[in-house]
Protein backbone atom coordinates (compact mmCIF):
# COMPACT_ATOMS: atom_id res chain seq x y z
CA UNK A 1 0.00 0.00 0.00
CA UNK A 2 3.09 2.43 0.74
CA UNK A 3 4.53 1.85 -2.62
CA UNK A 4 1.49 2.27 -4.38
CA UNK A 5 0.62 5.93 -2.39
CA UNK A 6 4.14 6.81 -3.10
CA UNK A 7 3.98 6.48 -6.69
CA UNK A 8 0.50 8.47 -6.53
CA UNK A 9 3.09 11.15 -5.42
CA UNK A 10 5.38 10.56 -7.74
CA UNK A 11 2.59 11.19 -10.64
CA UNK A 12 1.30 14.57 -8.95
CA UNK A 13 4.82 15.52 -8.92
CA UNK A 14 4.92 15.17 -12.57
CA UNK A 15 1.68 17.23 -12.65
CA UNK A 16 3.07 19.64 -11.03
CA UNK A 17 5.40 20.56 -13.34
CA UNK A 18 4.03 18.88 -16.90
CA UNK A 19 0.50 21.42 -16.50
CA UNK A 20 2.15 25.02 -16.51
CA UNK A 21 3.30 24.36 -19.88
CA UNK A 22 -0.36 23.93 -20.85
CA UNK A 23 -1.95 27.18 -21.75
CA UNK A 24 -5.94 28.13 -20.42
CA UNK A 25 -8.14 27.10 -23.11
CA UNK A 26 -11.99 28.42 -22.19
CA UNK A 27 -13.26 26.38 -24.89
CA UNK A 28 -12.28 23.26 -23.42
CA UNK A 29 -14.91 22.22 -20.86
CA UNK A 30 -14.77 20.27 -17.53
CA UNK A 31 -18.17 18.43 -16.69
CA UNK A 32 -18.28 17.42 -13.10
CA UNK A 33 -19.38 20.63 -11.16
CA UNK A 34 -17.47 21.98 -8.83
CA UNK A 35 -14.51 22.28 -10.88
CA UNK A 36 -15.61 23.64 -13.87
CA UNK A 37 -14.78 27.18 -13.19
CA UNK A 38 -11.22 27.17 -14.99
CA UNK A 39 -9.25 24.20 -17.05
CA UNK A 40 -5.47 24.16 -18.24
CA UNK A 41 -4.25 20.71 -19.46
CA UNK A 42 -4.68 18.57 -22.46
CA UNK A 43 -8.33 18.97 -24.61
CA UNK A 44 -9.89 16.69 -27.18
CA UNK A 45 -13.18 18.20 -28.88
CA UNK A 46 -14.00 20.85 -26.90
CA UNK A 47 -13.36 18.85 -23.17
CA UNK A 48 -10.96 18.08 -21.29
CA UNK A 49 -8.77 15.05 -22.28
CA UNK A 50 -5.77 13.65 -20.54
CA UNK A 51 -3.15 15.83 -17.60
CA UNK A 52 -5.41 18.58 -16.51
CA UNK A 53 -5.64 20.99 -13.99
CA UNK A 54 -8.92 22.36 -13.10
CA UNK A 55 -10.93 24.64 -9.95
CA UNK A 56 -13.71 25.65 -9.11
CA UNK A 57 -16.08 25.55 -5.96
CA UNK A 58 -15.21 21.79 -4.73
CA UNK A 59 -11.73 22.90 -4.90
CA UNK A 60 -8.71 21.98 -7.10
CA UNK A 61 -8.48 18.53 -9.05
CA UNK A 62 -4.70 17.42 -11.02
CA UNK A 63 -4.35 14.34 -13.13
CA UNK A 64 -6.08 12.37 -15.83
CA UNK A 65 -9.13 13.78 -17.49
CA UNK A 66 -11.65 11.94 -20.16
CA UNK A 67 -14.70 13.60 -22.09
CA UNK A 68 -14.04 16.42 -19.62
CA UNK A 69 -14.31 13.79 -16.64
CA UNK A 70 -11.22 13.29 -13.60
CA UNK A 71 -10.59 9.92 -14.92
CA UNK A 72 -7.67 7.59 -13.79
CA UNK A 73 -5.19 9.00 -11.25
CA UNK A 74 -5.26 11.89 -10.00
CA UNK A 75 -5.60 14.49 -6.83
CA UNK A 76 -8.57 16.25 -5.88
CA UNK A 77 -7.63 19.07 -3.11
CA UNK A 78 -11.21 20.20 -1.28
CA UNK A 79 -8.55 22.73 1.57
CA UNK A 80 -5.04 22.52 2.40
CA UNK A 81 -5.59 19.80 4.69
CA UNK A 82 -8.57 17.76 2.95
CA UNK A 83 -7.58 15.96 -0.13
CA UNK A 84 -9.09 12.50 -2.24
CA UNK A 85 -5.67 11.09 -4.41
CA UNK A 86 -5.92 8.00 -6.36
CA UNK A 87 -8.26 6.91 -8.62
CA UNK A 88 -11.20 8.01 -10.69
CA UNK A 89 -13.66 6.93 -13.01
CA UNK A 90 -16.23 9.58 -15.08
CA UNK A 91 -15.43 12.30 -12.31
CA UNK A 92 -16.07 9.49 -9.39
CA UNK A 93 -13.79 8.06 -6.54
CA UNK A 94 -13.36 4.77 -8.02
CA UNK A 95 -10.33 2.24 -7.54
CA UNK A 96 -7.52 2.50 -4.80
CA UNK A 97 -6.66 5.73 -3.17
CA UNK A 98 -6.47 7.64 -0.02
CA UNK A 99 -8.72 10.47 1.24
CA UNK A 100 -6.72 12.66 4.11
CA UNK A 101 -9.14 14.87 6.44
CA UNK A 102 -7.93 17.73 8.87
CA UNK A 103 -6.48 16.64 12.22
CA UNK A 104 -4.25 14.16 10.67
CA UNK A 105 -7.40 11.59 9.87
CA UNK A 106 -6.92 9.34 7.05
CA UNK A 107 -8.67 6.67 5.26
CA UNK A 108 -7.20 4.16 2.72
CA UNK A 109 -8.53 1.94 0.40
CA UNK A 110 -10.89 1.22 -2.25
CA UNK A 111 -13.70 3.24 -3.02
CA UNK A 112 -16.68 2.42 -6.05
CA UNK A 113 -18.45 5.05 -7.49
CA UNK A 114 -17.41 7.65 -4.83
CA UNK A 115 -18.81 4.70 -1.77
CA UNK A 116 -15.86 3.42 -0.04
CA UNK A 117 -15.75 -0.10 0.27
CA UNK A 118 -12.67 -1.01 2.71
CA UNK A 119 -9.50 -1.54 2.97
CA UNK A 120 -9.46 -4.49 0.06
CA UNK A 121 -11.06 -4.76 -2.88
CA UNK A 122 -12.78 -8.12 -1.97
CA UNK A 123 -13.17 -10.13 1.49
CA UNK A 124 -11.29 -13.08 -0.08
CA UNK A 125 -9.07 -13.45 -3.44
CA UNK A 126 -8.42 -16.80 -5.14
CA UNK A 127 -4.55 -16.23 -6.20
CA UNK A 128 -4.02 -19.27 -8.27
CA UNK A 129 -5.93 -22.57 -8.82
CA UNK A 130 -4.84 -25.77 -10.44
CA UNK A 131 -6.72 -28.72 -11.55
CA UNK A 132 -10.59 -29.58 -11.99
CA UNK A 133 -12.29 -29.65 -9.04
CA UNK A 134 -14.69 -26.86 -8.25
CA UNK A 135 -13.22 -24.39 -5.90
CA UNK A 136 -15.09 -21.83 -3.60
CA UNK A 137 -14.49 -19.70 -0.80
CA UNK A 138 -17.31 -18.84 1.80
CA UNK A 139 -18.23 -16.53 4.60
CA UNK A 140 -19.89 -18.35 7.48
CA UNK A 141 -20.31 -15.67 10.17
CA UNK A 142 -18.68 -12.23 10.93
CA UNK A 143 -17.77 -13.30 14.65
CA UNK A 144 -15.39 -16.47 14.18
CA UNK A 145 -11.83 -16.36 13.60
CA UNK A 146 -11.30 -19.86 11.87
CA UNK A 147 -11.14 -21.27 8.41
CA UNK A 148 -12.31 -24.61 7.60
CA UNK A 149 -11.26 -26.88 4.47
CA UNK A 150 -14.00 -28.89 3.02
CA UNK A 151 -13.34 -31.38 0.68
CA UNK A 152 -16.62 -32.36 -1.82
CA UNK A 153 -17.27 -35.84 -3.34
CA UNK A 154 -20.72 -36.63 -5.09
CA UNK A 155 -22.47 -34.17 -2.92
CA UNK A 156 -21.17 -35.43 0.53
CA UNK A 157 -18.46 -34.35 2.95
CA UNK A 158 -15.24 -36.66 2.48
CA UNK A 159 -11.47 -37.15 2.60
CA UNK A 160 -11.55 -40.64 1.78
CA UNK A 161 -10.37 -39.79 -1.26
CA UNK A 162 -7.39 -37.55 -0.68
CA UNK A 163 -4.41 -39.48 -0.72
CA UNK A 164 -1.96 -36.85 -0.38
CA UNK A 165 -2.41 -33.41 1.20
CA UNK A 166 -0.32 -30.33 2.18
CA UNK A 167 -1.33 -26.81 3.79
CA UNK A 168 0.59 -23.65 4.46
CA UNK A 169 -0.91 -20.49 6.65
CA UNK A 170 0.34 -17.10 7.28
CA UNK A 171 -0.95 -17.22 10.85
CA UNK A 172 -3.47 -19.90 13.06
CA UNK A 173 -3.19 -23.64 14.00
CA UNK A 174 -3.67 -26.00 12.11
CA UNK A 175 -6.09 -28.97 13.14
CA UNK A 176 -7.30 -32.21 11.62
CA UNK A 177 -9.87 -34.55 12.51
CA UNK A 178 -13.52 -33.65 12.19
CA UNK A 179 -12.28 -30.22 12.01
CA UNK A 180 -9.64 -29.87 8.52
CA UNK A 181 -8.63 -25.98 8.93
CA UNK A 182 -7.18 -23.29 10.94
CA UNK A 183 -7.92 -22.43 14.36
CA UNK A 184 -6.92 -18.79 16.04
CA UNK A 185 -6.46 -16.81 12.58
CA UNK A 186 -4.81 -13.69 12.36
CA UNK A 187 -6.38 -11.42 9.18
CA UNK A 188 -5.77 -10.86 6.60
CA UNK A 189 -4.59 -14.78 6.00
CA UNK A 190 -2.34 -16.22 3.53
CA UNK A 191 -3.07 -19.68 2.57
CA UNK A 192 -2.35 -22.50 0.38
CA UNK A 193 -3.06 -26.12 0.06
CA UNK A 194 -1.40 -29.04 -2.44
CA UNK A 195 -3.42 -32.17 -2.66
CA UNK A 196 -4.02 -35.64 -4.25
CA UNK A 197 -7.32 -36.99 -4.86
CA UNK A 198 -8.03 -40.14 -6.44
CA UNK A 199 -10.04 -39.78 -9.73
CA UNK A 200 -13.66 -41.54 -9.57
CA UNK A 201 -12.70 -44.79 -10.80
CA UNK A 202 -9.75 -45.02 -8.12
CA UNK A 203 -7.68 -45.73 -11.26
CA UNK A 204 -5.48 -42.35 -10.85
CA UNK A 205 -4.50 -39.28 -8.88
CA UNK A 206 -5.42 -35.65 -9.70
CA UNK A 207 -3.85 -32.93 -8.42
CA UNK A 208 -5.37 -29.46 -6.96
CA UNK A 209 -3.50 -26.50 -6.02
CA UNK A 210 -4.54 -23.61 -4.45
CA UNK A 211 -3.26 -20.33 -3.45
CA UNK A 212 -5.68 -17.95 -1.58
CA UNK A 213 -6.35 -14.71 0.73
CA UNK A 214 -8.80 -14.11 2.99
CA UNK A 215 -9.18 -10.43 4.14
CA UNK A 216 -11.99 -9.55 6.39
CA UNK A 217 -12.36 -11.69 10.05
CA UNK A 218 -15.04 -14.13 10.57
CA UNK A 219 -15.55 -17.81 10.14
CA UNK A 220 -14.83 -19.45 6.44
CA UNK A 221 -14.97 -22.10 4.65
CA UNK A 222 -12.69 -23.40 1.81
CA UNK A 223 -14.37 -25.62 -0.45
CA UNK A 224 -13.23 -27.96 -2.78
CA UNK A 225 -15.78 -30.15 -4.51
CA UNK A 226 -13.10 -33.01 -6.39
Amino acid sequence: MKLIFCKYILIGICFIYIIPSFSQDKNCKVIKIGIEETYEGECKRGLANGNGKATGELGTYVGLFKKGMPNGLGKLTYSNDHYYEGKWKYGKKHGEGVLVYPADSTVRGFWEEDVYIGEYPSPYKIVSQYGSAKISIRKVNDTGDNIEIIFIRNGMKTQQDVVQLMTQNSSGVLQEGQFLGFQNVVYPFDGRIECQVKNLMHTSNNIISLVYKIYEKGKWQVVINY
